[in-house]
């Protein structure tokens, strides 16, 4: 990536506001995050003098970028530190300390964003502080504002979106037929089967019977007199 940027310096700096430029390489390592390496450089002219004040920063930053990746307007947020070196007129020796920079921006895709590469164009603006202290002509921890516009270039395919589920159908309802009726020679035949079975298996007791004797009348002889 490749943009102009303009500081906005601190107010207690004897510099003048001015242009510079910046570079940087970056790896998107989660959807939504991406790590970036940055190198700016710019050289600030000081009123009443044949001078110029040089700052160059080095700094590693960490992106959140909103939205899906194929999405043609990003909004991101950055957070990052480093370190800046502050050259004030020809002197050999640079004076270096740590900075801590955070702002925002927006990447506007250029054309479409569902290919390998794909162009966009980048700005942003973030607030970077300069922690550095007991130099001449250089205000204690002086903090900078950098607005910044340019192209970038990604590489590799975006994520693909997530499959469409797809609404089942309901499911058809199966149509029962009715039962026919069972032959009346199919029940029959059971029934007759079932009887020969019981009759075969449970023996039939017979009940014993008490006849009591029957006595014929006697006859009596009558005697007659002759």
């Amino acid at each position: 990536m490749l943009w102009a940027n303009i500081a906005f310096l601190d107010k207690d700096r004897i510099s003048n506001n001015h242009a510079g430029y910046q570079v940087g390489l970056g790896y998107d390592f989660a959807p939504n995050f991406a790590a970036e390496l940055s190198l700016s450089n710019g050289s600030f002219h000081i009123n009443g003098a044949g001078a110029s004040e040089k700052l160059s920063a080095t700094s590693l930053d960490v992106l959140y970028k909103f939205l899906p990746v194929t999405s043609t307007f990003r909004p991101f947020l950055l957070a990052g530190a480093g370190g800046m070196s502050d050259d004030i007129g020809r002197k050999s020796q640079n004076d270096e300390g740590w900075l801590a920079e955070a702002g925002g921006g927006v990447l506007v895709g250029l054309g479409s964003q569902s290919g390998s590469t794909r162009w966009q164009f980048r700005t942003e603006a973030k607030y970077r502080r300069e922690f550095i202290q007991g130099i001449p002509d250089v205000p204690k921890n002086p903090g900078d504002v950098i607005l910044g516009v340019g192209f970038q270039l990604m590489f590799g395919a975006p994520t693909p979106p997530p499959p469409v589920a797809r609404e089942l159908p309901p499911p058809r309802r199966r149509r029962l037929l009715p039962r026919r009726p069972r032959p009346l020679r199919w029940m029959a035949t059971m029934t007759a089967m079932a009887c020969r079975i019981r009759s075969t298996s449970v023996p039939i007791r017979r009940r014993a019977t008490w006849s009591t004797p029957t006595v014929a009348p006697s006859r009596t002889r009558s005697s007659s007199r002759a």
